[in-house]
């Protein structure tokens, strides 16, 4: 009787253990690969001229300017503050602004809160969207400089956008574009704003500069 030879012969036992030594430990390999995740690291640091700043930072911007109001014939001027930070990658902000016909003379008081969903910063340029919710308190407006005693709240909707030029890596100043809608009025305006981050970590080990002499 004779045995038609299988395709498969050739894998004899000895090469079957051969074979199955090579391949288990890549198999285990790949199994532990697979549960490798790559993670950001939130603290990491760029260096410049030997000074070292933080990649994920927080900033807080100030200033004023001017603004559009939808239920005032007058020009407002508007003073602004608004503080960012970030959890993990993750950018959120909150703020407020003022808005009145003259520093002193207010009608309208507005907070807000929300997202940053995008930001690019440079050594020198910040740049960032920021959007949420806000809560104002106003006056009406009856005539020049006059505004009804009855105060008046209202929920609404917030944006702005910021366009840094940098000074220094941490410090720089440039115009917020920005908008606050509710029912009761729209305020459309830009400041110019300052800028102060929390980036700045300090110097490169050994590369401070050499202590001042004072004769």
């Amino acid at each position: 009787m004779t045995f038609k030879r299988s395709k498969f012969s050739f894998l004899s036992a000895k090469r079957l253990v051969v074979l199955a030594a090579f391949f288990f430990p890549l198999f285990l390999a790949a199994q532990d690969t697979a549960k490798f995740v790559i993670q950001e690291n939130y603290k990491r640091e760029i260096v410049i001229d030997n000074k070292r700043y933080r990649v994920y930072n927080n900033w807080v911007t100030f200033g004023g300017g001017g603004a559009w109001h939808s239920e005032n014939p007058r020009t407002q001027l508007n003073v602004g503050m608004n503080y960012f930070f970030h959890i993990k990658k993750h950018y959120f902000g909150f703020g407020g602004l003022v808005s009145g016909d003259e520093f002193g003379l207010w009608n309208n008081f507005s907070g807000h809160a929300g997202y940053v969903p995008w930001r690019k910063e440079t050594d020198r340029k910040n740049m960032a969207a920021f959007a949420g919710l806000s809560y104002t308190l106003g006056y009406d407006f009856l005539y020049a400089g006059t505004y009804s005693t009855d105060r008046w709240d209202r929920v609404g909707f917030y944006a702005e956008f910021q366009y840094t030029m940098k000074l220094q890596y941490a410090v720089g100043l440039g115009p917020t574009f920005f908008v606050d809608v509710n029912q009761k009025r729209t305020l459309v305006g830009i400041r110019i704003d300052g800028y102060l981050s929390g980036a700045y970590r300090g110097y490169v080990k050994g590369k401070q500069p050499p202590p001042k002499v004072h004769n």
